[in-house]
């Protein structure tokens, strides 16, 4: 992919996003150091106070404040200035996110425990499902 020539940047803007990444990059690894314990607190205290029979929410309001947080800190918001929105960058976006690709492979892990046959058809099925994960994840239609 080329950069669009009007957004090519100067080399003090280069300088600046690299550095500006390195400490996005910082604060996003802080950030995440911090949500693992918190969202496992979370989670559990979710299970134990429940009301109406259903667990709490304690650990969906961990999620939206990391939801928020990864806005805020917008990772990748240089590549948007040089190549424009991620739509637009000449490559669409997948048509499953991470998490709909690892419930599909659950179900189906779940499926052949439950029904006690795990071929080794199914082995094959299970690589070409986590193949496709790691497409998404790279992006790349070529990985291996």
């Amino acid at each position: 992919m080329q950069l669009l020539s009007v957004n090519r940047p100067n080399y003090r803007t280069l300088i600046r996003d690299v550095s500006m990444l390195q400490i996005k990059l910082f604060a996003d690894s802080m950030r995440d150091l911090i949500l693992v314990p918190l969202s496992i607190s979370a989670g559990v205290l979710s299970l134990l106070w429940r009301s109406d029979n259903k667990p709490g929410t304690q650990f969906y309001h961990v999620l939206r404040a990391g939801r928020r947080s990864d806005r805020w800190i917008d990772l990748f918001g240089a590549a948007d200035r040089v190549y424009g929105p991620a739509e637009g960058a000449g490559r669409p976006l997948p048509q499953e996110d991470m998490e709909a690709i690892i419930a599909r492979v659950e179900d189906f892990i779940a499926h052949k425990y439950n029904s006690g046959s795990f071929s080794e058809e199914n082995k094959v099925q299970l690589n070409n499902a986590l193949s496709l994960l790691r497409e998404h994840q790279t992006g790349d239609k070529n990985s291996p």
